[in-house]
């Protein structure tokens, strides 16, 4: 697995807590701190995720996106 994999999972996996996390507020009406701390803490991770994905995009283009001049 390279980083960019590793970035995309991670976005992944950080964008599905984000989504249980808001599906517990809106329809259970679980009104917490601790998902609050929840919520940031995978927006944080999602955009350090693709941040990585995006770097390790733009170091390693893959041929089909290489222009040549």
């Amino acid at each position: 697995m390279d980083r960019k994999e590793l970035g995309f999972g991670l976005f992944g996996v950080a964008a599905l807590v984000e989504i249980v996390a808001l599906a517990l507020i809106v329809f259970r009406g679980v009104q917490s701190m601790a998902l609050f701390y929840v919520i940031a803490g995978a927006a944080v991770v999602a955009l350090g995720a693709l941040g990585l994905y995006t770097l390790e995009a733009w170091r390693h283009p893959t041929s089909s996106h290489e222009t040549t001049h």
